[in-house]
């Protein structure tokens, strides 16, 4: 097989099970908060709801960082893409990813370094949970980022190009 086969099937399987983390931590913050208002219309607020609801909706915000990055789901200029010849893109594409891979590493490193820093010395004040937790999101989001820019390079989206140009002019005369 080739290596872009490969490469694209093994970073479909990590999105699946990316996403679905994603989904339950989603769902465990739906749940959390749904609790912590329902205690507040009761009166009897429970303190730590807030700590859990900043852990989940941390990790939920950079996997969903991470999830979007895949098929180019941030913002973009396209403008310009569309309208270089096919070299010209390529090469911006290169571009693109070398500096996304450039952010997705201080991302990681950084992140790493923190994460260690303060997980070794601070905790949340009600459930004493380490903040190594909540700022491990960052590398892991920054190391998936990577991932996915660097299939970028081998990504070729479904349907021609002129197609996809039509298309995006339909949506915006500005094409």
């Amino acid at each position: 097989m080739k290596f872009n086969v490969l490469y694209q099937t093994a970073l479909n399987r990590i999105e699946r099970v990316v996403v679905f983390i994603a989904t339950v931590l989603l769902g465990l913050l739906l749940l959390n908060e749904t609790i912590g208002i329902f205690s507040d219309l009761f009166g009897r607020p429970i303190p730590w709801i807030s700590e859990v609801s900043v852990l989940l909706f941390t990790w939920v915000v950079f996997l969903g960082a991470a999830i979007l990055s895949r098929y180019g789901g941030h913002i973009a200029l396209d403008i310009i893409t569309y309208r270089l010849s096919s070299r010209n893109a390529f090469y911006l594409r290169v571009l693109s990813v070398i500096l996304a891979l450039i952010v997705a590493s201080v991302m990681v490193y950084h992140g790493v370094k923190i994460s260690i820093f303060v997980g070794q010395r601070q905790t949340t004040l009600y459930l004493g949970i380490s903040l190594l937790y909540f700022y491990l999101s960052v590398p892991v989001s920054g190391l998936l980022l990577g991932l996915n820019y660097m299939g970028w390079l081998f990504y070729e989206p479904p349907g021609d190009k002129e197609s996809l140009r039509l298309e995006k002019i339909r949506e915006n005369p500005l094409y």
